[in-house]
């Protein structure tokens, strides 16, 4: 969290995330009035009272609002912002390692399966990245309607909600 940011005038719309030891959050302003400014914070959870600036170990203020939960696997954290931007950092060190534009608005989180990163947008698309410290898109599915909500993996199957259907995407099993 830049120290700069006045924390009175943020919210936290997502989920936090546990992780090796930490806590990592996104604190945000109001996505729905297109007010812009978000960050992604990462603490230290071990110590006691409002750890709101004495706990934060590295911040990430390159993304802009967000309602996004934190996806991390393997030490890379995903993290979408609202302006339709995936972003992938060390989880450890809070660096930068890419950032790929997939058109926004993007409402849901990230999902890390089966080493594969997945991401919904409104612009009725779901894309999908190889879980990799570069960005390597795997392919762009057109959706019949927008996706609002993060997909979900669950006994080999992937399952996408759009605002009007449900898609259930089973592995293709090896032959």
């Amino acid at each position: 969290m830049d120290h700069q940011h006045d924390t009175t005038s943020y919210l936290i719309t997502a989920n936090p995330v546990f992780y090796n030891g930490k806590i990592y959050v996104v604190p945000t302003q109001e996505l729905f009035h297109n007010i812009p400014d978000g960050w992604l914070v990462c603490l230290d959870p071990t110590l006691e009272g409002d750890i709101t600036r004495t706990g934060i170990i590295w911040s990430y203020d390159g993304i802009s609002s967000s309602s996004s939960t934190p996806a991390i696997a393997d030490g890379l954290l995903y993290i979408a912002d609202y302006k339709g931007f995936l972003h992938c950092l060390d989880a450890e060190s809070g660096k930068l390692l890419w950032k790929e534009d997939i058109g926004g608005p993007i409402w849901g989180s990230p999902l890390v399966a089966d080493g594969k990163v997945y991401i919904g947008t409104g612009r009725r698309k779901l894309h999908v990245f190889e879980h990799a410290k570069e960005c390597r898109p795997v392919s762009e599915i057109s959706l019949p309607d927008k996706m609002l909500v993060s997909p979900v993996a669950a006994n080999g199957t992937l399952f996408i909600e759009t605002m009007s259907q449900i898609f259930a995407v089973e592995k293709q099993r090896e032959k």
